[in-house]
């Protein structure tokens, strides 16, 4: 009886293990999804920076334009913090299947060089820029300065003493403020620099006085300036910004600086190129409707893309230029 009994344990078990492998490989991966099969659920936008300032507010027209180009609902996430380091990681970390992209920012070009982190510019697959912007300084409605001109007698004559800030130390407004100071050949101490999470935090520390200067992109603080809470008084570029007209260049002001930050669409490393070409087909037909064009100008933005390959040549460029601006802000050594 100890046999038999022993025999039906050893058949039954043997069962088992045959049904479980059927189970499993019923429950394993099967084929590769292909463009026409992509996507069969919903995307998530990973946005490296804070809810309210320019890059989540790009992800958010982008994603509403997604959704409707390829019918499945696409959802952006905020996972700000580590000057950019958090949501970029994520981003680079995430399985490469077209499911999880990263709105990448300038930053990209920037942490690795300040040794917080090795996710770079390479561990990403490039898919489109969705907007490019300059910088500009903002300050209080309420300022003794009119100009950019008193700004900068002000910052020569208490070097040290007025706070600004618009982004986490290192990142692209940061060093819009470090090339700004250069240009009016001062040291890249003169402002004191605090950092924030993004544009919304900075503007807000702004009119509630605790600090002096914002830089960052026109659009951010377009709502703050259409309430007269704040002053636009310089554009970081060569040519007046058309959402602004009537504010003048540092150029224009005597002070030869111009610098652009920028948002891209990308996913991770690895993720099949049939993938990639239906996205970035999807994100050039976003780019091209009226609705996408209304909203970005609504924001303050111009409509300014770039396609895949220009978007790996921006990222190759822009690696090798922040990295020499960071050590000439003395950010980096």
């Amino acid at each position: 009886m100890f046999s038999v009994r022993k025999a039906k344990q050893k058949s039954f078990i043997g069962g088992a293990c045959v049904c479980l492998a059927v189970i499993l490989i019923g429950c394993g991966p099967g084929r590769e999804e292909s463009a026409d099969q992509f996507p069969s659920r919903a995307i998530q936008i990973i946005c490296p920076w804070g809810a309210g300032g320019s890059t989540d507010t790009v992800s958010r027209i982008t994603a509403q334009g997604l959704q409707e180009v390829l019918g499945v609902r696409v959802n952006v996430i905020n996972e700000a913090g580590g000057a950019g380091v958090t949501g970029h990681s994520a981003g680079a970390r995430a399985k490469p299947d077209g499911y999880t992209l990263t709105m990448l920012t300038a930053e990209i070009n920037m942490m690795h060089w300040r040794g917080l982190t090795d996710v770079g510019p390479t561990d990403f697959e490039p898919i489109m820029i969705m907007n490019k912007v300059c910088g500009s300084i903002f300050i209080r409605e309420n300022s003794p300065w009119q100009t950019m001109q008193d700004l900068r007698n002000a910052v020569r004559e208490n070097p040290g003493k007025f706070t600004a800030s618009g982004t986490a130390k290192g990142g692209i407004w940061h060093l819009a403020c470090a090339a700004w100071l250069k240009a009016c050949g001062l040291p890249p101490d003169a402002l004191t620099w605090v950092p924030s999470t993004g544009a919304a935090a900075g503007l807000q520390q702004l009119i509630s006085e605790g600090i002096d200067v914002v830089f960052c992109s026109p659009a951010e603080g377009k709502p703050l300036l259409d309430a007269g809470k704040v002053r636009l008084i310089a554009i970081l570029s060569r040519e007046r910004n058309p959402m602004f007209p009537e504010v003048p260049t540092c150029i224009e002001q005597g002070v030869n600086v111009e610098i652009y930050g920028w948002a891209g669409l990308a996913a991770p490393v690895g993720t099949p190129q049939p993938i990639l070409n239906r996205l970035e087909d999807a994100l050039q037909q976003v780019a091209a409707t009226k609705d996408f064009e209304t909203l970005m100008r609504n924001a303050g933005f111009q409509v300014d893309t770039e396609n895949s390959q220009r978007f790996r040549e921006i990222l190759q460029a822009d690696d090798i230029q922040f990295g020499q601006l960071l050590k000439d802000a003395r950010i980096v050594e």
